[in-house]
C-alpha cells in the first residue's frame, strides 16, 4: 500500500491505495470512501455535513444517527426549543430548569414534566404525586356544556349547560340547586319509580305556590293518597289505622280519641 499526496486536477488529495481519500478544494475539506462517494464535508465557514455536501448548520446529518452516550443540547426556551424540527423551529423540547423538560407547540408550552409530576398547558391540568389537578373544568371535547366544575370548594355537575348536582364544602348535596342547607336538598320533584314498569309510585313535590305535597300512587300510577301542606289531603287507598296495624274500617283508631268540636 502506498500513501499518496497529489493534485487530481481539481482537488488536493491525500489517499492510500485501496482506501478512501481526503480532498481539499478551496476552503472545503472533503472525505470520500473507496468508491469515491463523499461521506463528510467541512465547509469554509466551519459547518460539518455528514451525508450532506451542503451543510446548513454547524452539524448537518442526512440519515439515521446513533449515539451510545448522552446527546447534550442547550436549555432552549419556549420560543426557541433546543430540540426542534428544521421546518418548525418554535415547536419541540426545551429544558427550563434542573430535572425538568417542557414540550412546546407554536412557541407556547403545552406540557411540563419535572420531579413533582406533569403539568399540562401551563397548569390547566397537572399530575402531582398521583393527584390529578385541574384549574377549571373537566369537559368532553365535543360537548363542552356537559362538565364537572371545581369552584370555591364546590364540585358541580352540569349537563346541557345547566347545573344538575352540587357538592358543597360542608358535604351537603344539592340536586337542581347549589343551595343545600341539609345533607340532601332537592329542587324539583323526587320520585320513587316502580322497579318493573317505571310508573311513579311516590312523589315528593310542591304546587305552584311552593306548598309541599306528597303523593302516593297505586301500581297503575293512579293517585290514592295525597298530603298537602296548604290544601285538601286525602286517603283513598283502603282502610286507615291509627294505633292499629290491621284496620277493619275506613278509619280504625286503637285508643282514646278526642274531637275538639262537631264530632259525631
Amino acid at each position: 500500500n502506498h500513501f499518496k499526496i497529489f493534485y487530481d486536477g481539481s482537488h488536493g488529495v491525500i489517499s492510500e491505495a485501496g482506501s478512501g481519500a481526503l480532498k481539499v478544494k478551496g476552503d472545503d475539506i472533503r472525505f470520500e470512501n473507496v468508491s469515491g462517494t463523499e461521506t463528510l464535508r467541512i465547509t469554509s465557514d466551519g459547518k460539518v455535513g455528514i451525508g450532506s455536501d451542503i451543510p446548513s448548520q454547524k452539524l448537518d446529518v442526512n440519515g439515521i444517527s446513533n449515539f451510545s452516550g448522552q446527546l447534550r443540547v442547550s436549555d432552549g426556551s419556549t420560543s426557541t426549543p433546543s430540540v426542534a424540527a428544521a421546518s418548525d423551529t418554535n415547536s419541540g423540547l426545551y429544558f427550563p430548569a434542573a430535572d425538568a423538560v417542557g414540550l412546546v407547540a407554536g412557541g407556547s408550552r403545552k406540557l411540563l414534566a419535572n420531579s413533582s409530576g406533569i403539568t399540562i398547558n401551563n397548569g390547566d391540568l397537572a399530575v402531582n404525586g398521583g393527584n390529578l389537578d385541574v384549574s377549571e373544568d373537566i369537559r368532553h371535547i365535543d360537548n363542552t356544556n356537559t362538565k364537572i366544575s371545581f369552584t370555591s370548594n364546590t364540585i358541580s355537575f352540569d349537563t346541557a349547560g345547566t347545573g344538575r348536582l352540587s357538592i358543597l364544602s360542608n358535604g351537603n348535596i344539592g340536586m337542581g340547586t347549589d343551595i343545600a342547607p341539609h345533607k340532601l336538598s332537592v329542587k324539583g320533584t323526587i320520585s320513587k319509580i316502580s322497579g318493573t314498569s317505571g310508573v311513579q309510585l311516590v312523589n315528593i313535590s310542591n304546587d305552584g305556590s311552593q306548598n309541599g305535597t306528597i303523593s302516593i300512587m297505586q301500581s297503575g300510577g293512579v293517585e290514592r293518597v295525597k298530603l298537602h301542606s296548604s290544601s285538601a289531603s286525602y286517603f283513598n287507598g283502603g282502610n286507615v289505622g291509627i294505633g292499629s296495624a290491621i284496620p277493619s274500617e275506613l278509619l280504625d283508631i286503637g285508643g282514646n280519641t278526642t274531637v275538639a268540636s262537631n264530632g259525631r
